[in-house]
């Protein structure tokens, strides 16, 4: 499932086996939460359905109330469906539940980014980073919350920092190409557009990345292109297009209205 949802591989080839083997999880042991979690996982990163997913979440944690990460990923249901709110409680109790897991305060951060909470998902990767002060992720939601609040010359750092750590992996670097893009810096933008592309001719690159790059750039007809080809490859985080705030500026799109309909997503 995570290898779709952070376009390791496309969401198509990922899908089939992530349901095998969460399906096959629930036939061995029908009580057993984490199982539930997986299935509900792949509901929401390789089926798109949040709705499906918050119902089968649930059930991991009325099975074990102590899950944080299914907290965290209702969360991010919650987040997508507009329920805003709704998406920072559960983020926040999966905090309490563990407190010194790194992965569980960014992905806290980030629901909080796609419920539009910038206080709530900058204080979660502010403290993901005091725990580990080279997660990647965190940097990357970072360079988000930052751009979206007009603070470019922080968003750009963090996004530089991001890719440093993390290798420049394609979707660290569509991080720094959008704040870099919505910073006005087109040039050095431009750049890492081409330097998506050219990645693009040797591996895997998922077409939802160079869209990011090319909204930050404001080339919206572009953007809908890969976009669209994202949504037939079923990638993942497509879902954070319905709320998340780094979308604001194409949301009026025609096309990428059209779009969210096509994935029976709110508008935001």
């Amino acid at each position: 499932m995570l290898m779709g949802a952070y376009g390791v591989r496309p969401g198509t080839e990922i899908e089939p086996k992530a349901f095998a083997a969460a399906e096959r999880a629930l036939q061995l042991d029908p009580q057993l939460a984490e199982a539930h979690h997986a299935y509900g996982a792949a509901q929401v990163f390789c089926r798109l359905d949040p709705a499906g997913a918050a119902h089968t979440l649930g059930r991991a944690i009325e099975i074990n109330p102590r899950a944080a990460i299914s907290y965290d990923y209702l969360a991010i249901t919650h987040a997508v469906l507009g329920r805003f709110g709704e998406a920072v409680q559960a983020a926040s109790r999966a905090v309490e539940l563990e407190p010194d897991s790194v992965v569980v305060k960014y992905v806290a951060g980030g629901s909080g980014l796609w419920a539009r909470d910038l206080d709530f998902a900058e204080k979660m990767e502010m403290r993901a980073l005091e725990l580990e002060p080279d997660a990647a992720f965190a940097y990357w939601v970072l360079a988000l919350v930052k751009s979206v609040r007009g603070h470019h010359n922080e968003a750009v750092a963090f996004a530089e920092r991001c890719c440093m750590i993390g290798d420049r992996q394609p979707l660290l670097l569509s991080g720094l190409g959008q704040t870099l893009g919505r910073a006005g810096d087109n040039v050095r933008a431009a750049a890492v557009l081409d330097e998506l592309l050219g990645l693009q001719t040797r591996q895997y690159v998922a077409p939802l990345y160079i869209g990011d790059v090319l909204t930050g750039l404001g080339r919206f007809d572009e953007a809908c292109d890969y976009y669209e080809r994202s949504f037939e490859e079923r990638n993942g985080f497509l879902i954070r297009m319905a709320t998340s705030p780094e979308f604001d500026p194409i949301r009026d799109h025609p096309r990428f209205q059209a779009l969210l309909r096509r994935m029976n997503l709110p508008n935001g």
